[in-house]
C-alpha cells in the first residue's frame, strides 16, 4: 500500500463540541487534551484482503477505528473581546492510496500484479477558538 498524500483536509466534520470559555482578564493559560475514538472511511476500490495493510499503515484498529488525541493551548482573548470560546470537531483527512497486489505461483514462478487506486478517510480532530465581543 502506498499513501499518495492528503487529497482533502477536514472532510466529514462533525458538529462542534464545546471545550471551555475563557473571559478576558483571566490569567488562565493551560493546555487541554481532547480525545475521541471514531471510524475511518474506505473507498470502494480497496480489496478486502488489503484492509489489514491499510489499517496498519494508518495506525487503525482491525475494525478501522482510531483514538485521536490533541493538545489545545487555552488562553484568554486580546483586548477588544470579552471572551474566547474553544471548540473541536471530529473529522477526517482523505488520503489517496495505491494498492499493489502481487501473486507468484509456486509451481511455475509466474508473477502477476494488479493495482488499485482508492481513498481512505483517516480520523483527525480539528480544534479552533472564537473570540466574542
Amino acid at each position: 500500500m502506498y499513501d499518495q498524500g492528503i487529497t482533502q483536509s477536514w472532510s466529514y466534520l462533525s458538529n462542534p463540541y464545546f471545550i471551555i470559555s475563557i473571559a478576558r482578564g483571566m490569567e488562565y493559560e493551560e493546555s487541554k487534551e481532547v480525545s475521541s475514538t471514531f471510524t475511518a472511511s474506505y473507498g470502494t476500490n480497496i480489496p478486502s484482503a488489503a484492509k489489514s495493510s491499510v489499517n496498519d499503515a494508518f495506525e487503525l484498529s482491525s475494525s478501522g477505528t482510531k483514538k485521536v488525541t490533541v493538545r489545545v493551548k487555552l488562553s484568554g482573548p486580546d483586548a477588544g473581546y470579552s471572551s474566547r470560546d474553544f471548540y473541536y470537531k471530529n473529522g477526517r483527512h482523505t488520503h489517496a492510496v495505491r494498492i499493489v497486489q502481487e501473486h507468484r505461483s509456486n509451481w511455475d514462478g509466474k508473477l502477476w500484479t494488479k493495482e488499485y487506486s482508492s481513498t481512505v478517510g483517516v480520523p483527525a480532530i480539528y480544534h479552533y477558538s472564537v473570540d466574542r465581543k
